[in-house]
């Protein structure tokens, strides 16, 4: 017992050191965590180190990470429940004494600069019967021990202070600084079983949402949900939201008019109503001729008229986009490579100016009108130059002035590694077979795809070449006929179609500026600004009478009726039949919804006929009015 009084003395002596250098290196004693349902420590050890607190944990990038944050190192442990409340022994009689004391001695002991809520525990293996150094049973000390414990305890205390530090206060201590959590898609902050909220650090969560990096107008509903389910039979049309063509997706540039510059400067975009009045339309492009004139920029068609500068501004003042074709120094086809690639730098050169930048460009117009060997000598040189002076640019050639084979074929053989589309005109309605020759613009699409490579382009379209007016103009056959062709090329693989003209009495408006049928059959396809759905980013299947939307053979019903469906709900459905046609659409991907339905009449604006209605079963059932045009909005 007398050693037992120098014990103080050399423990005071020991502690006055050990508070000196725990001052300068904050040494945390080793921390066991307990992890489930067990009890009994150690079960994870986190070791003595000079410094255990990371105050901005990081973690690593991860699509989801769940779990925990451990509190001392910021490591998440995701399937790992941590317990924080001191282990009181699962031997018998242990409801106090050293320690017990121990215990709440040694918790005060972590150091302040850790900011822990993790408490130690103290292992006390359980007494021997008949006496010992446990818990339990007899203490043949009388409680010295315990004493002498307690007046260490407050020795301890003493020497904090002598030292300048504070004993941590009560509570339970937080984590201090916010962890920082590398982007993710999904994190989540939620603790397991077992660790009090108060200690549970709250992440930084960010969410990651990819750019589409496009300004492609809104093609009308994006919220449509697409299911698996097969359309139901015994329906005589079929529109498939699961499946979509293998055809160039739709973007601004697919559909399309063309600015004529004949009609300058009153029945032209120059002109402010006119202007307006196809802004309407909503954003197309618009295809125009130019050619340097010095150092500026001139219509080209034919010696037209007006300033090209002003021409390219004012379709992007109608929310549209150039396509510029690159003329020739005194008419359409006389192309020159050095004027061409004047024009590619004078819109293209600096990301765009001028209006500019101009993406697709056509080398010349309608060459099998007048000198097309000359154009098909000078195509390569020109092309080449033109995508040396822009490498992002797209080029179409050789703009034939019909279905011409043979200028194609030299076109791309001449130029094929520049080309990007194979473009043609076309004026079938005034034939003699009028609406119903507008399938073999899907046939000739398919025939350019298949045998050249390339994109095919129908760049000039309308009723006949003459503008002569009259019937299939200012009357029905004009919308269907327009909605008609662009269906029809784009389902055959066209990048785009664009119809002649805003002017001139055979295109969008009559001279004056009041719509013509033809600009109502534009305006079903580009919902006429946003009245109702502009059409889509890709077209999906569809058949009527069971014949595919992609085979030109049409005969029977699908010979008056034409669905052209995309993958946004949008379902343009053309009746070529003087009389009235009822469908039945089975629907694939789709069991429920409503819809609305906006037409022309015979030769006025478009409206809407029939407000929102459900649909159940997969089938839509509708009439269809002779000699109209419908867009049949799916939600």
């Amino acid at each position: 017992m007398k050693y037992l009084l120098l014990l103080p003395l050399t423990l005071i002596s020991l502690f006055a050191n050990f508070s000196f250098a725990y001052a300068q290196t904050s040494v945390s004693p080793s921390v066991f965590y307990c992890v489930g349902n067990n009890p009994q420590p150690p079960c994870v050890t986190i070791a003595p180190t000079q410094s255990t607190v990371n105050s901005s944990p990081s973690v690593s990038p991860a699509s989801s990470i769940g779990g925990t944050i451990n509190p001392v190192s910021g490591i998440v442990s995701p399937s790992v429940s941590i317990s924080v409340t001191p282990s009181t022994g699962t031997g018998p009689n242990i409801p106090g004494g050293v320690c017990t004391n121990l215990s709440q001695l040694l918790n005060t002991l972590v150091p302040i600069q850790t900011s822990t809520n993790a408490k130690i525990h103290i292992k006390c293996e359980p007494a021997n019967s008949g006496g010992g150094s446990g818990n339990g049973g007899g203490n043949p000390n009388n409680g010295l021990i315990s004493k002498f414990i307690t007046l260490l305890v407050q020795l301890i205390m003493q020497l904090f202070q002598l030292c300048g530090m504070q004993p941590p206060t009560a509570g339970t201590p937080t984590i201090s600084g916010t962890p920082s959590i590398s982007p993710a898609s999904s994190v989540s902050s939620t603790p397991s079983s077992g660790i009090p909220s108060s200690v549970v650090a709250t992440p930084t969560v960010f969410s990651v949402s990819p750019s589409t990096g496009t300004n492609t107008p809104p093609t009308g509903n994006s919220t449509l949900k697409i299911g698996n389910n097969a359309p139901p039979a015994g329906t005589n049309a079929v529109v498939d939201f699961r499946k979509n063509l293998s055809v160039p997706a739709l973007n601004v540039y697919s559909i399309g008019d063309t600015i004529s510059e004949f009609g300058y400067p009153n029945n032209n975009i120059a002109n402010a109503t006119w202007r307006s009045t196809l802004a309407k339309l909503g954003p197309l492009a618009w295809r125009l001729a130019l050619r340097m004139n010095g150092n500026s920029v001139a219509a080209g068609a034919g010696g037209g008229n007006g300033d090209g500068t002003a021409y390219v501004k004012d379709i992007r003042a109608m929310n549209g986009v150039p396509v510029v074709i690159a003329a020739g120094k005194t008419g359409d086809y006389d192309i020159d490579p050095n004027m061409s690639v004047q024009l590619v730098h004078y819109f293209n050169d600096g990301g765009g100016r001028n209006g500019g930048p101009v993406k697709i460009w056509i080398i010349g117009n309608e060459p099998d009108n007048g000198n097309s060997g000359g154009y098909i000598g000078a195509l390569n040189a020109t092309t080449k130059a033109m995508k040396q002076a822009d490498p992002s640019i797209q080029i179409s050639a050789p703009a034939a002035s019909h279905f011409d084979d043979g200028l194609m074929g030299a076109a791309n053989n001449t130029a094929g590694q520049y080309i990007n589309y194979m473009s043609y005109h076309a004026y079938t309605g005034g034939d003699g077979q009028g609406v119903y020759s507008t399938p073999e613009f899907l046939t000739e699409a398919q025939h350019v795809k298949n045998s050249y490579g390339k994109t095919p382009a129908l760049e000039e379209f309308n009723w006949n070449f003459r503008c002569a007016g009259g019937n299939g103009y200012s009357d029905w056959e004009g919308g269907v006929y327009i909605a008609s062709v662009i269906g029809n090329s784009l389902a055959g693989g066209a990048g785009h179609a664009y119809m002649y003209a805003d002017s001139g009495g055979c295109g969008t408006l009559y001279n004056g500026g009041a719509p013509m049928p033809a600009y109502y059959g534009l305006g079903i396809w580009t919902g006429m600004n946003g009245q109702f759905d502009r059409f889509g980013s890709q077209l999906v299947n569809s058949s009527v009478g069971g014949v595919d939307v992609t085979n030109g053979g049409k005969s029977g019903l699908s010979q008056q009726v034409e669905l052209f469906a995309m993958n946004n709900g949008k379902i343009v459905a053309i009746n070529k039949n003087g009389g009235a046609e009822n469908i039945t659409i089975g629907l694939g991907g789709l069991t429920t919804g409503s819809y609305t339905v906006w037409q022309t009449d015979t030769t006025g604006p478009i409206k809407e006929v029939r407000g929102s209605t459900n649909f159940t079963g997969s089938k839509i059932t509708i009439t269809l009015p002779g000699h109209t045009v419908s867009s049949i909005d799916v939600q």
